[in-house]
């Protein structure tokens, strides 16, 4: 796995991409395609039934072969290893391949009793410490959009935020952006519509109960409170958000009140909230479908709360391209810059 002291920094290394057709596959192939990054190799996989197309990276085609059936195999020729897969392929595979001095990027965060949540964009240095694992964890879009909002105000001295994460049907994958757009379709031409992922339908509707729940909170709000409080080194009791799913076809977007041990001025806080890399400010920002596609999140509204120390602001960014792509390749990026891809 290399002893990570930087000796040979600027080495190339091979990369296998697992779960390459799908939403978060594809999307990851492209930006990991564009950056400058001297990958010699790609090893792209999918199921058998979805195995065989083709991508061109580089002016290059690459095959998409079939995952091999026997966990740790043939992938370990690899350097790195992306998991963009649902969380069974990952917990069946991933671990294998650790125990075999690979290095891991396990994107959605299916392993995350096992190895450390990362968000470079939150602490830049984050890959750096957890470095002795072979597994880091690249969360979910909207931990991943929370994490990078609050780890700058935290250093400022937020203590509590509360908020509403607005999810779209992509961050479901492209079987959901399916159904809401047959729905959307069977709705205009008065035909039944599909509703074997959104039951209730989410065509022109708001979901305010994305999951099972346990005390009154989704799965899906405890996730998000619990991976960003540990990526932040907060109390769990510090951070509550309402997980509501849109009919959008991607995106996620943060309403959040923020309170202070006291509050510092807007423009401290701007400034703040500009400082780390991926991180956008406009005062009237865009909506979510015109950040499709956009590896920075954008963050404006930001006013000051009336009633006590606190400020509200609004987050928002594309769950594949933000929320994992860049997230998973500024991991890898920082492994290769460390020297840590090297065996």
């Amino acid at each position: 796995m290399g002893s990570g002291n930087g000796s040979t920094p600027r080495a190339p290394f091979s990369v296998a991409v697992v779960g390459a057709t799908g939403s978060v596959g594809r999307d990851l192939i492209t930006t990991l395609g564009r950056t400058r990054l001297p990958i010699s190799d790609w090893d792209l996989r999918a199921t058998h039934e979805r195995a065989g197309e083709t991508f061109e990276i580089a002016g290059r085609r690459h095959l998409t072969r079939a995952l091999p059936e026997e966990p740790g195999t043939e992938l370990d020729a690899a350097d790195l290893v992306l998991f963009a897969t649902p969380p069974d392929v990952t917990r069946a595979h991933a671990p294998a391949l650790a125990a075999r001095g690979v290095r891991v990027i396990d994107i959605g965060a299916a392993l995350s009793d096992q190895a450390p949540l990362i968000v470079p964009a939150a602490d830049p240095r984050a890959v750096l410490r957890a470095a002795a694992s072979p597994i880091l964890c690249s969360p979910g879009a909207p931990t991943v959009l929370l994490s990078a909002v609050l780890a700058p105000l935290a250093h400022l001295g937020a203590v509590c935020c509360r908020g509403t994460a607005i999810v779209s049907a992509g961050t479901l994958g492209r079987a959901a952006v399916g159904e809401l757009s047959a729905q959307v379709i069977a709705m205009f031409n008065q035909k039944e519509a599909p509703q074997e992922i959104f039951p209730s339908g989410l065509a022109f509707d708001l979901h305010p109960e994305t999951g099972p729940t346990l005390d009154g909170w989704t799965t899906d709000e405890q996730r998000l409170s619990g991976e960003t409080s540990q990526i932040l080194g907060w109390d769990e009791d510090a951070l509550s958000v309402t997980v509501v799913r849109a009919p959008l076809f991607a995106g996620v977007g943060l309403s959040l009140h923020v309170e202070f041990e006291r509050c510092p001025d807007l423009e401290t806080i701007e400034r703040a909230l500009t400082a780390l890399p991926g991180m956008e400010w406009t005062p009237s920002p865009p909506g979510m479908r015109e950040l499709v596609g956009r590896s920075r999140a954008t963050i404006g509204r930001l006013r000051a709360d009336p009633c006590g120390e606190g400020i509200v602001l609004w987050a928002a960014a594309d769950n594949l391209r933000f929320g994992a792509s860049a997230n998973a390749t500024a991991i890898a990026a920082t492994l290769w810059q460390a020297g840590l891809l090297v065996r």
